[in-house]
């Protein structure tokens, strides 16, 4: 990969079209290296082995290369990670309250169920979270649209 000016989100789509072209290798190799005798060999494995070493380099210099472009605002991505995690973790509250069918004693009697947080109170709670969650996502993007490595 020659080494040109370009930004974070440029690189970011680089380095997602190098992932592809690596797995379309992998792919290439798995399957092209068996055929059967007198049948015409579409790829050189040996080749697709070097451009794959290639891509690879190449993805590890761009992912370096992002990373320390990155440092200023680290805290923000490890941040939005977790409240993305958070959003998953909450969105599996079980919310169920009120009278229920029994699954686990007698199936005719029905049980009571109470919750401490109401289905509102947590969609209220994540839509919260994913406020503050567009609002990293945004200062990221513009962080990554004028930021050059």
């Amino acid at each position: 990969m020659e080494t040109i000016s370009m930004t974070i989100k440029q690189a970011l789509k680089a380095k997602n079209q190098l992932v592809s072209e690596i797995q379309e290798l992998t792919l290439l190799i798995r399957t092209s290296n068996s055929i059967i005798v007198g049948n015409k060999r579409d790829y050189e494995v040996s080749t697709l082995m070097m451009e794959l070493d290639s891509k690879i380099l190449d993805l590890i210099n761009l992912k370096a290369k992002i990373q320390r472009a990155n440092t200023p605002v680290l805290e923000k991505i490890y941040l939005l990670s977790e409240l993305k995690n958070k959003v998953t973790a909450y969105k599996a509250i079980d919310t169920s309250e009120g009278r229920q069918r029994n699954l686990y004693g007698n199936p005719s009697e029905p049980i009571s169920m109470e919750v401490e947080l109401s289905k509102s109170t947590v969609r209220d709670i994540i839509k919260g979270i994913e406020s503050e969650i567009i609002e990293i996502q945004d200062a990221l993007d513009t962080f990554n649209a004028v930021t050059h490595i």
